[in-house]
């Protein structure tokens, strides 16, 4: 693992200096490196003296200051390779020892100068503002030790970078050193990786013990041996727990830091290195207790390690490049590799890893779109699609008249926002309009308006809902009377009728793929969208965040909503206002003010609070953990109440939630776990199941039982990320519990997070209330349900309540969730959390998603800005009368400026590395291609000519 943190100039003097290393008998445990090192003579083994004289700004052999170091004497990367090659450090012998050591200060070293290579920088002030510039090269100090503080093995490296870098003039500058904590996971999984490969290499097995982080273990060193040696860890965990319990406020990752060093004992400096090596050795002996040590040396011995190559370098990037961007439209090339490790973990080097990154570049399969901004050809083409089929135009729904005649005879009084969109879906000629509609602001009760407008007109029936969420479109439907199911539902099946309006609610959680597909389909059909919903809200798990973007079009009329209608009570008015207007200390003020923010992890007062009032109450929690323990919590209180009876087990499905990593390794399934197709793939179609029957871990596959078919899936290949795992579980259920549908079904009518409460069970059929409707239902042939007291905040988003509770981990807030937990309340809200003053710092925050198009403004802004000065560079060279030899000298500068400029404008659109071949589009008659290719080479071959001539 790999952890970073600054030093000042005492800290890092003292703490590399004294006391250092005292055991490490006839080795050089400490060594120089970095081409900072080299240019101020620096090398070989580190002297005390030196290293201090730089960590306080000094030249290390001349009586001046090398840079004015203020607070920052430096940075520390400690790299510790993983417990099971400590163990063999430590218990092998000398040449399984000088095997490890090697292995783990080669990835040291390559994750190095690949730092020094890529965020050795420092700033400057440019044209008003401080500007990062490269310098390539870095000052370090590494030092390396093989025990810990309990004297348990453990092989780790500091590597202390000074805070100065030399400019090319020679001038040394203070270190800016923001690219090293922004990229810290990718670091850490390139030195993992590293270390990996380099352990292949020599033969040693390796297993993944957790592919979500990249980390992995030797095979054959017992979790036993390493659970003995972990004697620190177990230390940080308790003190962990301790201070968690002790200050529950605190944010996690400080409590994490002060467990740290806070459970840190002072090493005995009088310790004898050989007594501790024989300590160890006694103490795995007990573990391993007949087996001679001796067999940990034989580790290496594997001859197979490289028979199944699961993936190819080039390979892992492509599959890592489609994990980023399901989730992203923009993505920079750290990301991109660093999943692309965990894929393939210690298979490919960090070079090939990057050359496989560059192929995916030079073939275009990913565009450059700034310096390390980079998306796909298909993003591009579809997001830039959806923005030019916005501008078509179709009939209006009604005339004008049909709207005033209604509106002139309603009862119903609708506000100066509502009365604009819904005149503005009824009569606009625009394909797809776009309503940006604040929360609460009667965007349901605005389309219930439309919906009997159209009826009046027989045309009611060509109406569609479409959500995200089945609770949101449950709610659309019941409050407007328009059918509605969700976009997944929708895809599955995509009806084929003519002339329909889709009204798509909740449009901010909408991707980018997925609004451009609804978008062809309406195209095809001839039908009319509604985007509807609030950007303020959660945006879209996927990639893109196309509802935002619309509204920056100047040629799309957007219809905003403004005016609060769920709002009851003074207090809620308040809120709403001070949250939308983003005054937070206000609103943090109105919450203090009323009681309505507490300090507190106690889930029992969170329980007994929903518990007074729970029908007409979301209880909305951040994670799925809580959501399981208060589920618990609150139905074990309403069981004892009687309020829950007849209980019995019923067999369910509850959903395994793998991330995109996890999906494509064998080692995260079970036998007996059900599998579901969220696409169709090899013999599966969306939405079939089937039962894992078999695992095969060397080959990462598993079999799956279908119909009586058996089916081997590898997991190395992309259609793992179409799989949904769920485990079978025994849950106990009664009569009055509120249960949550976990997963559509189209026959039952049932949606994914829509909940009803049960009003009779016999064995296996379920009779439910679940909105004024009754139902019944065979759970052994349905059986993805759940207790639904509690759901997560995202699953709340599209719902109303008279009252909201909100368990809210300070760590994750942003302002878009703790705007959506507050304004699904009518009447009330209480907030709890671990940390009042976290939670009011992160709320700071607003979830950012990226679009390709945000770049191709800036790059269309930037390509005129170019063309401007081109057209002046002519006009001057004109204007002159100049020698033959000024001449030569004038176009040699000229058409270095032009290839500078041409490459810089090349990387904005996709031609990459100043390659000028025509830019990939679908469109023959692309603005871009003719504006930068045509024009710029006219304009160069003219100036030759025109040079020529005057020559």
């Amino acid at each position: 693992m790999l952890s970073i943190a600054n030093m000042n100039s005492a800290q890092a003097a003292h703490y590399h200096a004294k006391d250092q290393n005292y055991y490490q008998q006839d080795k050089e445990t400490s060594v120089w490196a970095g081409k900072g090192a080299e240019h101020l003579g620096l090398s070989g083994e580190i002297d005390i003296k030196k290293f201090e004289r730089l960590c306080f700004g000094i030249h290390p052999s001349e009586e001046r200051t090398l840079v004015d170091i203020s607070e920052r004497a430096g940075t520390d990367l400690t790299f510790s390779a993983p417990k099971s090659a400590s163990i063999l450090c430590e218990l092998g012998d000398e040449r399984t020892n000088q095997l490890i050591r090697a292995a783990h200060d080669q990835a040291v070293q390559t994750t190095l100068s690949f730092v020094e290579d890529h965020y050795a920088q420092t700033r400057e002030q440019k044209d008003g503002h401080r500007e990062a510039i490269s310098t390539g090269n870095l000052i370090i100090a590494k030092f390396q030790h093989d025990t810990s503080r309990e004297n348990d093995p453990s092989l780790h490296t500091h590597c202390f970078i000074v805070n100065a870098t030399q400019k090319e003039n020679g001038e040394w500058r203070a270190l800016h050193n923001n690219q090293l904590f922004t990229h810290k996971m990718f670091l850490g999984q390139t030195y993992r990786n590293e270390l990996a490969k380099n352990l292949r290499e020599q033969g040693f097995m390796i297993e993944v013990t957790n592919a979500k982080e990249g980390f992995f273990e030797i095979q054959g060193v017992s979790k036993e041996l390493i659970s003995e040696f972990s004697q620190r860890r177990e230390q940080v965990l308790e003190k962990y727990e301790e201070l968690k319990k002790q200050y529950p406020s605190l944010e996690e990752e400080k409590i994490k830091e002060i467990a740290t060093t806070g459970s840190r004992n002072v090493k005995d400096k009088n310790a004898d290195r050989n007594v501790i090596k024989s300590n160890n050795i006694e103490r795995a002996k007990t573990i391993v207790a007949g087996k001679d040590l001796t067999y940990l040396n034989r580790l290496n011995s594997s001859q197979t390690n490289h028979a199944h190559q699961k993936l190819t370098a080039k390979d892992a990037v492509d599959l890592s490049i489609r994990i980023q961007s399901e989730k992203t439209s923009v993505f920079n090339r750290e990301d991109v590799m660093k999943n692309a490790m965990k894929l393939s973990l210690g298979e490919h080097s960090l070079s090939a890893m990057q050359s496989a990154f560059d192929d995916h570049v030079n073939e275009r399969s990913i565009v450059q779109l700034d310096q390390n901004a980079y998306s796909t050809p298909e993003l591009l083409q579809k997001e830039r699609g959806i923005v030019e089929m916005a501008k078509n135009r179709t009939n209006p729904l009604i005339s004008a008249q049909h709207v005033d005649q209604y509106l002139s005879h309603t009862s119903y009084s609708l506000t100066k926002g509502q009365q604009e969109a819904y005149t503005h879906i009824l009569t606009s000629d625009e394909s797809i309009s776009v309503i940006q509609g604040d929360a609460g602001t009667g965007k349901t009760f605005m389309l219930k308006a439309v919906r009997e407008t159209l009826e009046s007109q027989k045309q009611s029936s060509n109406l569609r809902g479409l959500a995200f969420t089945g609770k949101a479109g449950e709610e659309l439907e019941r409050e407007s009377g328009i059918p509605s199911t969700t976009l997944h539902a929708f895809f599955v099946n995509p009806p084929a009728e003519k002339n329909m309006v889709y009204i798509v609610d909740e449009a901010s959680m909408v991707s980018s793929l997925q609004m451009h597909h609804l978008c062809e389909i309406a195209k095809e059909n001839h039908s009319k969208i509604v985007f509807i919903g609030d950007q303020k809200q959660f945006q879209s798990l996927g990639a893109g965040n196309m509802f935002s973007q619309l509204q920056k079009q100047s040629d799309i009329r957007i219809v905003e909503m403004t005016e609060n209608k769920r709002a009851q009570t003074e207090l809620m008015r308040s809120l709403y206002s001070s949250i939308k207007s983003k005054d937070l200390e206000e609103a943090f003020g109105i919450l203090e003010k009323h009681q309505r923010l507490h300090e507190t992890t106690d889930l029992e007062r969170i329980k007994n609070e929903y518990l007074k009032d729970r029908h007409d109450t979301l209880l909305l929690v951040d994670t799925n953990a809580n959501r399981r323990a208060l589920n618990e919590l609150i139905r074990a209180d309403l069981v004892a109440q009687k309020e829950v009876t007849q209980s019995q087990p019923l067999s369910i499905k509850e959903a395994i939630n793998l991330n995109e990593i996890e999906k494509h390794y064998s080692s995260n399934y079970q036998v007996g776990q059900i599998v579901v197709a969220q696409n169709a793939f090899q013999g599966f179609s969306a939405g079939q199941e089937g039962m894992i029957t078999a695992i095969d871990h060397p080959s990462n596959t598993i079999t799956v039982t279908k119909d009586e078919q058996r089916i081997k899936i590898d997991l190395s290949k992309a259609h793992a990320q179409a799989i949904q795992t769920f485990a079978i579980k025994e849950k106990a259920f009664g009569v009055g519990d509120k249960i949550v549908f976990t997963k559509n079904n189209r026959n039952l009518k049932f949606r994914n997070g829509e909940t009803a409460v049960i009003q009779a069970i016999h064995g296996n059929i379920i009779k439910v209330q679940k909105g004024n409707k009754e139902l019944a239902f065979d759970a052994s042939k349905y059986p993805y349900i759940d207790h639904g007291y509690v759901i997560t905040a995202h699953k709340s988003q599209g719902q109303t309540t008279g009252k909201v509770i909100a368990f809210t981990n300070a760590q994750m807030a942003n302002l878009n969730r703790f705007y959506v937990q507050i304004t699904r309340a009518k009447r009330d809200a209480l907030i709890y959390t671990n940390s009042i003053a976290t939670l009011k710092e992160n709320t700071q925050k607003t979830q950012i998603k990226t679009s390709t198009l945000d770049y191709f403004r800036s790059a269309m802004q930037h390509e005129a800005h170019t063309n401007h000065n081109y057209e002046r560079t002519f006009n001057e060279q004109k204007e002159r009368r100049i020698s033959r030899g000024s001449t030569l000298s004038i176009l040699g500068d000229y058409c270095t400026k032009l290839k500078i400029a041409l490459a810089d404008l090349s990387r904005h659109f996709g031609v990459f590395k100043g390659n000028r071949r025509e830019i990939e589009s679908t469109r023959g008659k692309d603005q871009m291609k003719n504006i930068l290719l045509k024009n710029e080479r006219e304009k160069a071959v003219q100036s030759i000519t025109q040079s020529r001539e005057r020559r």
